[in-house]
């Protein structure tokens, strides 16, 4: 599914340090969406972004995951807290 942020949605790269979010899309094909989605990365999905900007770390499930730029830029999110 291929959704352009809007006002309230941002890519995940674009989020800062400690801010909790909400998977809106993954702006990716096949592979990629499958490849987040086996990380437990899919829409619905919420989770604390520990440290924004180059590399991505976030916190999801009680585990921390490292998310490329390339990664990172597909994944468009809401904040919530």
């Amino acid at each position: 599914m291929n959704t352009a942020p809007t006002n309230n949605t941002f890519n995940l790269i674009s989020v800062a340090n400690n801010a909790v979010v909400e998977v809106v899309a993954i702006n990716g094909g096949q592979s990629c969406t499958y490849r987040l989605a086996e990380m437990g990365i899919r829409p619905g999905v919420t989770f604390l972004v520990v440290r924004a900007g180059g590399p991505v770390m976030i916190e999801l499930q009680g585990s921390r995951l490292m998310l490329g730029c390339g990664l990172a830029e597909r994944i468009v999110v809401r904040q919530i807290a």
